[in-house]
This record gives C-alpha cells, sequence and structure tokens, in this order.
C-alpha cells in the first residue's frame, strides 16, 4: 500500500516527499533499514526540490532521520532530528498565541518526536 501511495503522489510535486516518507515508515515497520533509508532519501530529496512543505515537512525529516539511525548512521541521524526540530521551532515562532504554539510544538506527534529526539545526547 505505502508503495502505491509513493507511486500515486510522484506526479504532484508537494505531496511526493510525503509518499515516500509513507513507504520509507512502512519498510521500517517491516524490519529492512536499507530500504527505508532509499525511499527516506527519495523524500528528502523530493523536499528539497519543493524547498519546504506546507504541511508534513516534520514528518519527512523524521523518517530520515529514523531509517538513517535504523541503517546506523547515527551521527546523520542527530543531525537530520537537529534541522528538523529547528525548522519546527522556526516555524513555531511565528505562532503568536502561546497555547496554539504550545499546542503546535507538543501535540503534532511528528514535532514532538523530533523535539524530544533532538534533545537526546
Amino acid at each position: 500500500e505505502a508503495r502505491r501511495t509513493a507511486l500515486l503522489l510522484a506526479p504532484f510535486p508537494p505531496l511526493a516527499p510525503l509518499g515516500h516518507a509513507a513507504l520509507a515508515r512502512a519498510e521500517l515497520a517491516a524490519g529492512d533499514p536499507g530500504a527505508a533509508r532509499a525511499a527516506a532519501e527519495e523524500a528528502m530529496r523530493r523536499l528539497e526540490e519543493v524547498g519546504q512543505l506546507e504541511e508534513g515537512e516534520a514528518e519527512v525529516r523524521l523518517v530520515f532521520g529514523l531509517a538513517l539511525e535504523a541503517a546506523g548512521d547515527a551521527e546523520a541521524a542527530r543531525e537530520t532530528f537537529a534541522v528538523g526540530a529547528e525548522r519546527v521551532r522556526a516555524q513555531a515562532a511565528r505562532i503568536q498565541d502561546p497555547a496554539l504554539r504550545a499546542l503546535f510544538l507538543e501535540r503534532v506527534p511528528a514535532h514532538a518526536e523530533l523535539l524530544a529526539r533532538a534533545r537526546r545526547p
């Protein structure tokens, strides 16, 4: 299913990174870190092509870091988590309402996980 989703979203540049990130998550769940890394790298390549996503960019960056970690590249994973967390914090800084900002940081699963992983040693 995830492979099909990635193929269906491929022609739509703003959505393609999310399709490949979903495939990477599925490959991680299946225990194939090499395939997960390849899918996550494609997700990041597609993200870099479009520059940014209106929604879901944190998920793409998180899954890339998870795939790197699963493939044994802990240093690259830490850097990916740090960059992703910084992007989330920059987006949060533009939210004026403190309660909404806290929700954005703490209740969006990909945001919360990126921030937590970026804090790890």
